[in-house]
């Protein structure tokens, strides 16, 4: 369908300039004032259009766990967001480990999905950490890359294996780091005043930093493109500012930048992994975010059934799911704060995906890319609640919290697949 967006402001070359844009045949045909065809055009004067946005770092749980939530359901929350592009994580019922499960669920994807999504596949048969490496050169080219997220490689010299095959394959690994020698059983919160007075078992700074540490010298010594996922501790960022190269990446979530374990109750809607971490970790966070050190931007997606998340912290499921509403809770606590600029939100949140997952596209807005970008309202208010989430999972932490920033549509090369009138 041809189609025109007119009068809204356009986020190009790292600028916005108010512009119409033209888009016909899946492409951006032209961007410049007074465009008029014979086609459908849609007036979007007072809002922003900027491209749309990719996530490295997504649970969708089908196959296996559809009651958590499904593709369809999934990748509806994330067109609601602003996503054009997700990745999404093995841990599904089968695992994502073999040359079969990934062109299943391949398949699935072309069947469900409303935008584009990349499977990872996992580092090891069954992602358990430990064992065999999959068969990483028969998978490689179905693959955005290599993870066994929810589960650290435990083996340094299963890990050093997978990391020549990656490197032979020119893939690369996004990394769950996390050393279980750290972690007390039942581990369900950061180390911390509440976890001591509670007697609410705890997971250490170390089970990050030492993890990443192991692999940080690994990734050196094969040249191995490593991505390290959700950071959440002072260390670690120290430890990648010291080892990094164009191979080594890394990427937070927005609960690790806007929150920290000053706030936790005894409720599992807090609980995540790694966990919430403290005030200091999260200033670290947020300093080398504006420095420039962290590369991107990832909501870790990770949808429960409510019953696995109302209950205590030790009795919940690891997971905040904020695919719907990340942009607009990181506009309004990250821009509009001026911690970060409008194009430096964008960039983190979907030009350097590209940067580091080469099959990734780039989303920037140009005459003859494809059609793929969110317009969003920079004005209205409204409070993160049930009624504004389309993810199955509905508990969150964010309940409550008022943004701005929300999406009024997204276009996925070309076609509009969601749209607020």
């Amino acid at each position: 369908m041809d189609f025109i967006i007119k009068n809204s402001k356009v986020l190009t070359n790292n600028k916005l300039i108010q512009t119409d844009v033209f888009i016909s045949q899946g492409k951006i045909k032209e961007i410049k004032k007074n465009i008029n065809y014979p086609c459908k055009i849609y007036d979007f004067k007072n809002h922003i259009l900027v491209p749309g946005l990719i996530d490295v770092h997504t649970h969708l749980r089908e196959p296996g766990y559809e009651y958590k939530e499904t593709i369809k359901s999934g990748t509806k929350a994330a067109a609601h967001g602003g996503y054009t592009d997700i990745c999404c994580m093995p841990n599904l019922n089968p695992n994502t480990d073999s040359l079969e499960t990934v062109k299943n669920l391949l398949k699935l994807i072309k069947d469900k999905a409303l935008i584009n999504v990349y499977p990872f596949c996992s580092i090891t048969k069954g992602r358990k950490g430990k064992g065999e490496i999959v068969d990483i050169k028969k998978i490689s080219k179905y693959a955005i890359g290599f993870s066994d997220d929810g589960t650290g490689v435990s083996d340094q010299n299963l890990m050093l294996k997978a990391m020549k095959e990656v490197k032979n394959n020119s893939s690369i690994i996004s990394a769950h780091c996390e050393d279980l020698k750290f972690i007390k059983p039942n581990g369900s919160i950061n180390q911390c005043l509440f976890s001591k007075k509670n007697n609410i078992p705890s997971i250490s700074n170390e089970s990050e930093y030492k993890s990443v540490e192991r692999d940080l010298m690994l990734a050196k010594k094969t040249g191995c493109k490593y991505h390290v996922c959700h950071i959440s501790t002072k260390q670690t960022i120290e430890l990648i500012n010291k080892f990094k190269t164009k191979n080594i990446s890394c990427e937070v979530t927005p609960h690790h930048l806007l929150l920290n374990d000053s706030i936790l109750s005894n409720h599992g809607k807090y609980k995540v992994n790694p966990p919430l971490r403290s005030i200091k970790d999260q200033k670290a966070l947020i300093e080398n975010l504006k420095k420039g050190n962290i590369d991107l931007i990832a909501t870790d997606h990770a949808p429960h059934a409510a019953k696995e998340k109302n209950n205590i912290l030790t009795k919940s499921a690891f997971g905040i799911a904020s695919i719907d509403y990340a942009f607009p809770l990181l506009y309004t606590n990250l821009v509009l704060k001026k911690i970060i600029s409008l194009p430096k939100l964008i960039a983190l949140m979907s030009l350097n995906a590209n940067k580091i997952f080469t099959h990734l596209p780039n989303n920037e807005i140009k005459v003859n890319n494809h059609a793929s970008f969110m317009i969003f309202d920079p004005k209205k208010y409204h409070n993160i609640s049930k009624n504004k989430i389309l993810s199955k999972s509905k508990v969150t932490p964010f309940g409550g919290w008022k943004c701005t920033g929300w999406v009024k549509m997204t276009v996925c090369n070309g076609k509009i697949v969601y749209y607020e009138k």
